[in-house]
């Protein structure tokens, strides 16, 4: 069995994950490597932004590849967390919206 590639986030992009392009690009990296699945590794990552978090979760999903994130400090591990739980309560809100419109249109 063929071990997994393995990327060293902290050497690939930066320590400080900040901006929507630095996910782009570690995607656009992910997608070049051979492969079905590749370990992320997130030590020496200190920071990540809310608009890194965002992208990378977006990348993540579209993508067909199987990644497999390890070491991650709790700051990292709570933005993605925090990303995750706005962006289901924002679906939440919009689902609720739609069918209020769609119940009151009925009306008319």
């Amino acid at each position: 069995m063929k071990a997994l590639d393995e990327i060293k986030v902290s050497e690939r992009v930066a320590d400080n994950l900040a901006t929507r392009r630095a996910a782009d690009e570690l995607f656009d990296f992910i997608q070049a490597r051979p492969g079905k699945a590749v370990i992320l590794n997130f030590r020496r990552v200190e920071f990540m932004s809310r608009s890194f978090a965002h992208e990378y979760l977006l990348k993540k999903k579209e993508t067909r590849k199987r990644i497999v994130e390890k070491n991650m400090v709790s700051s990292v591990k709570r933005m993605f967390t925090f990303v995750k739980k706005e962006k289901d309560e924002r679906k939440s809100s919009y689902s609720s919206s739609f069918r209020s419109f769609s119940l009151s249109a009925k009306n008319l």
